[in-house]
């Protein structure tokens, strides 16, 4: 095999990574998730601690995963982990405003850059 070709050669996510995954987040299109991490696998740890990190913010909100294409820009995606806000009280959202920042904080913006470069976490 030439060097080229096993640069170019995505290794499958493994099912059992697919499925911890699944125990932790709602997936909206889940082929495109799935094609996302191939190219992408460092973000399946990152994946696998997030709930952990949010938890103490938003304890009881659901979280999902859904990769966003930007069609302006070839080959330019994002993978999203949405925090979702099932109410559109004002001061609940003020109050989630608030916490996403610390999260950012305290987590998100601790990330390495490859990492934020192609993972969002924000509220929805």
């Amino acid at each position: 095999m030439l060097l080229h070709e096993s640069l170019t050669k995505l290794k499958p996510v493994s099912a059992a990574d697919i499925e911890a995954l699944e125990k932790l987040y709602n997936f909206r299109e889940k082929a495109e998730i799935v094609e996302f991490l191939e190219i992408y696998q460092f973000l399946i740890p990152v994946l696998l601690e997030a709930p952990d990190k949010i938890c103490p913010y938003f304890p009881e909100n659901k979280l999902c995963l859904e990769v966003e294409k930007d069609f302006e820009s070839i080959d330019s995606a994002q993978l999203f982990l949405d925090i979702i806000i099932e109410s559109d009280r004002d001061e609940i959202i003020d109050e989630a405003l608030d916490k996403e920042e610390k999260l950012s904080e305290d987590w998100y913006l601790s990330l390495p850059y490859e990492v934020r470069r192609v993972f969002s976490c924000g509220l929805c």
